[in-house]
């Protein structure tokens, strides 16, 4: 990755030229910057490179100033930028690597720090630029610098860890628990220290006992002293921890909590001789309008890691996610009620400064009983968690303390409030658990409160019980903490309460719910916890898994109906059945053994329909006999139906009045997708010598009353061979995604398509009695713009065709690629062309010129015969010249050079037709065409006023023009691609062609029962995998022919029937 870097050294003196103007007009921080980076060198954090040294690889680093006012040793920082982008487009941070993250997180080491009786506090000297960088690497820290405008720019290199680099809080911090690890034989409690209680370059450390702090503090300044480590800036809530310490020990009692270099809104501090915790809140320039980026600002800069002003920064957040949810701008004024209430939010803010928390949160030394209570609650617009630490002393004296809280805006996305309150309760448990394993206290009870007795039920239960979302928050409740552990409090007694509704800072600051808990936690447990009790019924509670019973019956089906495929010889097979069955019941001499009679016929086809209905009308069957109304779903519902004598059921309908025959007014009825039905209807549809389906479902309806009956027809009738080979049907694939060519950005003409046009009748002479002879148009189109060449021809030969292609390449340029289909004048062109080159590499080659083989020779691309929807922008090319020639021209004889004049002229307008409009500005009716890519604007169009005196923002002519041209490709990038991307026909994909499928192929000027049949053999998918061209075995040979000319005939398994 270091290889990527590119030159860094022209952005970082322009950006040093920059920064020295503004030193130069700011006096007092030009003496600061000096002193800062003379100390650097003073100290050997850097040095003069020599002029040899400089044509080594390496990174320039620019750098400015920070001033940070709350700093009690430096006011301004030299803050040096890493992230600056080489000419590669990569900057030294892209190729450096992070890091893995090897300090605990900020929260749990304030957790530590709120529960020790003695803490202690101290910050590193210059802690990264104690770690010194392999001299190898140096290269990459180096910066420009001079301390005198008169003198060169000189260039330094930074030879330890540079603030501003990605790996920079990596090294530093490995370097410190290195010294730790190495020292943990000698200084165990120490080393131990350094690894645990560290945040970046400040220790926040105790212990409960005095001697212990004392040992503590000197062995962390032993251990960080064998690295070369310095701690300054001490500071404690016990006066003796800072005896006998050097005269680094800090003169500011109030130690602020935040490590960001940047501008608080709001921040947490601790005042050690108070030893409490306060908040420092800026008072801000309210400006003239609030704005969501101003609001947005505002909270981004707010410290609360204990979340101690939960309920008044979650006001914040709801406000907020307001203000997306109405879309409104980054600078657009917000509504005049989010307005108001901002306005009254960031007036109260001040009243903070006045609050003095407790640091400790166990009050007791000694304490009988530690215990930590947790509360959740939930609103419509928020949720949250707050935990408290109740300790016991041995005379019984209980006292409770906030230790921190967490909260959450409710999803935009309508969620109920007892999901709300489980996601509360989720989110208590969590933090609960954190605690717990961060703390390092044994505590005597874990407790978690909740006011919404369905949460109670939900964790109480088995997770599931429960649907998806309940079951995974229940489950992972569980997981975390004891389900007995919950318990039930008044909604007016939970402290959290205030976090999920939000509250002002005024009444903040007056709340002791939400800063010493509810009153009854200072009574005895036994109290408190016998009123908590109270059970949730189970069966009450929503989200519960629905149960489903499923039946099913398992009734087999009458393999006949598959084993034959005829339904006359299906119908005889079971009139013999019938026959042998009532021939066992009869004397010998009375057994029938003649001809079938039309009556057994007809009680054959009875008892076959009786077999299918008991089989797929069983419900239907069961209600008639019983004499119940049908099922409301019923298919036949509508139809009457009603069991005759035989148990058949028939259409009861409205024609029993009627002179029909019996069979006509009351048909059988059948299911539609049934294998009798189906035979049924084919061999109506063969004895009526394979007519429509409106013939064959008038003729069937005779008998039998099919379900869905025009459906089941149609599908049968156009699975027919005999009636698809009469009109097939071919199924072309869905349309293809654009070619490369078509949607990437090149020369005019570098990838063309060509087609044919004519014949034209021109004249020889202007003699009255001239002959008139054929002439043909070429027309080459751009395939990525569009742009057209229109070449005049006077015959179909290859020898023409190239001096057409020569006249078009000296004028267009050679292009790479020519698409064409099958004429004999392209593929004799591209085989002479193709044997022209070849000769040529070998006349190369002999002479031994060995760097011509790089060079690329014209590569022609045919499309499949009988294809020419492949070549649909050369068609259409073709079809737009011919509309404007015909126009003009019409029926005239015209002369060469009057042919040539005119389709020159139909050039030039075709060049300059709109492609998609040059700007959204409704009153610029400038629009792109292909001309821009060819000249720069459109042929037809007005010269333009000149632009030498406008001003050009720094742009040379030439560099102008480059703009203009690439201007014109993006917006071909940007909006003519795009409505290129829906397909105008050809929308739904049909089931792709396979080898070996049998099709017939579709011919021109032949009727369709002469089209003849042929095998697949090959396929050819494109890159969508989609078939569209395929080679097909015919009898008198093997052709390769597009997929719209292939009709496959339908002989899938389902239609296998009418095959036979």
């Amino acid at each position: 990755m270091i290889e990527q870097l590119g030159d860094s050294k022209d952005i970082a003196l322009r950006r040093f030229y920059a920064l020295e103007r503004k030193l130069i007009k700011n006096p007092t921080l030009r003496a600061q910057y000096i002193e800062f980076l003379d100390e650097y060198q003073r100290l050997g954090h850097m040095e003069l490179i020599e002029d040899q040294d400089l044509s080594s690889v390496g990174y320039y680093l620019p750098h400015h100033p920070i001033i940070k006012e709350t700093s009690l040793t430096t006011k301004l920082r030299v803050v040096f930028d890493a992230s600056c982008k080489t000419t590669t487009g990569i900057s030294l941070n892209d190729v450096l690597m992070v890091g893995p993250t090897l300090q605990q997180d900020l929260l749990d080491i304030i957790f530590r720090f709120r529960s020790w009786q003695y803490v202690i506090t101290a910050d590193v000297e210059k802690m990264y630029r104690q770690v010194r960088i392999d001299q190898s690497q140096t290269q990459y820290q180096r910066i420009l610098w001079q301390t005198n405008t008169e003198e060169e720019v000189k260039a330094f290199e930074l030879k330890t860890v540079t603030y501003g680099t990605a790996s920079a809080s990596f090294l530093a911090i490995r370097a410190l628990q290195e010294i730790a690890h190495i020292e943990s034989s000698n200084f165990p409690l120490g080393a131990a220290t350094v690894l645990s209680d560290f945040y970046v370059d400040d220790l926040l450390t105790g212990t409960n006992d005095l001697a212990r702090a004392i040992m503590l503090r000197d062995e962390v300044i032993a251990t960080l002293a064998k690295g070369g480590f310095k701690l300054r800036k001490w500071a404690s809530n016990c006066a003796e921890l800072l005896q006998n310490l050097p005269d680094s020990v800090s003169s500011e009692p109030i130690l602020t909590l935040d490590k960001s270099e940047h501008l608080s809104t709001l921040g947490l501090q601790w005042h050690s001789v108070n030893d409490t915790l306060q908040y420092e809140v800026k008072q801000l320039t309210l400006s003239s309008t609030v704005t969501k980026r101003a609001i947005l600002s505002s909270v981004a800069r707010i410290f609360d890691p204990l979340g101690l002003l939960g309920p008044v920064i979650i006001t914040a957040k709801i406000l907020i996610q307001k203000l997306w949810l109405l879309k409104v701008d980054w600078d657009e004024t917000v509504p005049l009620e989010i307005q108001t209430k901002w306005r009254t939010y960031e007036a109260q803010l001040g009243l903070l400064n006045t609050l003095r928390i407790n640091r400790k949160v166990i009050a007791h030394s000694s304490p009988y009983t530690i215990e930590m209570h947790g509360f959740c609650d939930a609103s419509i617009e928020a949720y949250g968690a707050v935990v408290y630490i109740r300790t016991t002393s041995v005379d019984g004296h209980t006292e409770v303390r906030l230790l921190c809280a967490k909260s959450r805006v409710a999803p935009a996305k309508t969620v109920t409030l007892p999901r709300l309150e489980l996601c509360a309760a989720h989110l208590l448990a969590q933090l609960t658990h954190r605690i717990s394993q961060s703390l390092g206290v044994k505590f005597d009870g874990i407790y978690h409160w909740s006011d919404s007795m369905i949460t109670l039920g939900w964790i109480r239960a088995d997770a599931k019980r429960w649907n998806t979302f309940v079951s995974n928050r229940v489950g992972q409740i569980q997981e975390l903490t004891d389900a007995s552990s919950w318990k039930h409090v008044n909604t007016k007694e939970n402290p959290a309460d205030a976090i999920s509704r939000g509250i002002t800072p005024s009444q903040l600051t007056q709340s002791s719910l939400w800063w010493n808990g509810p009153q009854w936690l200072n009574d005895e447990t036994v109290i408190w916890d016998a009123d908590s009790s109270i059970a949730p019924i189970l069966e009450d509670l929503p989200e519960a898994r629905k149960s489903a019973l499923i039946a099913t019956n398992n009734c087999q089906e009458w393999s006949i109906f598959y084993a034959i495929s005829s339904a006359n010889r299906l119908i005889r097979t079971m009139a013999y059945i019938l026959r042998f069955a009532g021939n066992t019941r009869k004397a010998k001499q009375e057994r029938r053994i003649d001809s079938l009679t039309a009556q057994e016929l007809n009680q054959a086809t009875i008892r076959l329909a009786k077999i299918v209905q008991d089989n797929a009308f069983a419900t239907e069957m069961k209600a008639l006999r019983k004499g119940h109304p049908l099922p409301r779903n019923s298919k036949f519902i509508g139809l009457s139906p009603f069991i005759d004598n035989n148990g058949v059921i028939r259409v009861g309908g409205r024609l029993s009045h009627s002179k029909l025959p019996y069979s006509t007014k009351h048909p059988i009825v059948l299911p539609s997708k049934h294998n009798f039905t189906k035979m049924l209807i084919v061999s109506e549809h063969q004895r009526l010598l394979h007519a429509g389906p409106q013939s064959t479902l008038a003729s069937l309806r005779q008998r039998f009353w099919p379900i869905a009956g025009r459906s089941a027809v149609r599908q049968v009738t156009r699975s027919c061979i005999r009636c698809f080979r009469a009109a097939p049907i071919s199924r072309p694939p869905i349309m293809g995604n654009l070619p490369t060519p078509r949607v990437s950005p090149a020369r005019p003409f570098v990838h063309c398509g060509i087609d044919y046009c004519g014949p034209f009748m021109v004249r020889e002479s202007r003699r009255r009695n001239s002959k008139h002879s054929k002439a043909y148009a070429a027309v080459f189109i751009c395939l990525s713009c569009k742009a057209i060449h229109i070449e005049l021809i006077f015959d179909l030969s290859t020898e023409s065709f190239l001096n057409a292609f020569k006249r078009f390449i000296s004028r267009r340029g050679k292009p790479s690629d020519i698409y064409t289909d099958n004429g004999t004048n392209f593929v004799g062109a591209a085989r002479e062309l193709k044997e022209l080159r070849q000769s040529f590499l070998n006349e190369v080659r002999r002479d031994g010129v060995s760097d011509f083989s790089a060079q690329s020779g014209i590569t022609w691309h045919f499309i499949p015969p009988q294809s020419p929807h492949f070549g649909g922008l050369w068609e259409a090319a073709v079809k737009a010249m011919k509309f404007h020639l015909k126009r003009v021209a019409g029926t005239a004889s015209l002369l060469c050079d009057e042919l040539q004049t005119i389709l020159t002229q139909i050039e030039a307008v075709l060049n300059s037709r709109p492609l998609i409009p040059l700007s959204n500005n409704p009153n610029d009716h400038t629009y792109l065409s292909p001309a821009h890519f060819l000249i720069g604007d459109h042929f037809m169009g007005v010269p333009e006023p000149t632009l030498l005196n406008t001003k050009e923002n720094r742009l040379s002519r030439w560099q102008r023009i480059e703009q203009i041209k690439q201007h014109f490709w993006k917006r071909w990038s940007v909006d003519y691609l795009n409505e290129l991307q829906q397909r105008t026909k050809w929308k739904i994909n049909a089931p792709s062609l396979k080898p070996g499928d049998l099709v017939i192929v579709r011919e021109d000027n032949t009727p369709p029962l002469c089209w003849p049949l042929a095998r697949i053999e090959t396929v050819y998918p494109g890159l969508d995998g989609v078939v569209r061209t395929a080679t097909v075995r015919t009898t008198r040979g093997i052709y390769k022919r597009p997929a719209t000319r292939l009709c496959p005939l339908p002989l899938d398994n389902e239609n296998l029937l009418v095959n036979n």
